[in-house]
């Protein structure tokens, strides 16, 4: 299974202390999604929002690295509503897309996911990274099955 996953990632400086739990989990999550032939796509640079769309739209899924810097950002937030098949910025005219498999991972326990708790469609994964790999491996061979 090759499967093209958009990485939905707040960078933040350098200088800037995440929560313990970031560098632990988020590297572990990403080989292991690797190790699983799910290729992640990520735009560290900048490229301008119809650029960032036309990538979700070329991708089969998209993960979500959430913690308090991603809830932050209303451009994030509009990369998970363009995923999911809800239309994205006002500041694009890309046309929307159909719906793709869109998984939360909340960096630590008992984060606060604002609008996503009430969000239909994203699928909330666990923090814990063995349960959240499981699931999006699960969800991403059943959705293949499907299309």
């Amino acid at each position: 299974m090759v499967e093209k996953m958009y990485l939905s990632y707040f960078e933040v400086d350098k200088d800037i202390k995440r929560h313990k739990d970031f560098d632990i989990n988020v590297p572990k999550l990403l080989e292991e999604l690797k190790n699983h032939g799910v290729e992640i796509l990520y735009l560290k640079d900048f490229v301008g929002y119809d650029r960032i769309e036309k990538t979700i739209s070329d991708c089969d899924s998209l993960l979500a690295i959430v913690d308090e810097y991603w809830l932050s950002s209303t451009w994030k937030a509009s990369e998970v509503t363009y995923a999911n098949g809800d239309g994205g910025s006002r500041a694009t005219s890309n046309p929307r897309i159909q719906k793709k498999p869109v998984f939360i991972f909340p960096v630590y326990e008992n984060i606060q996911l604002s609008f996503l708790e009430r969000y239909k469609g994203p699928i909330i994964l666990p923090s814990d990274v063995e349960e959240a790999v499981k699931s999006i491996i699960s969800r991403l061979r059943r959705a293949s099955s499907i299309n």
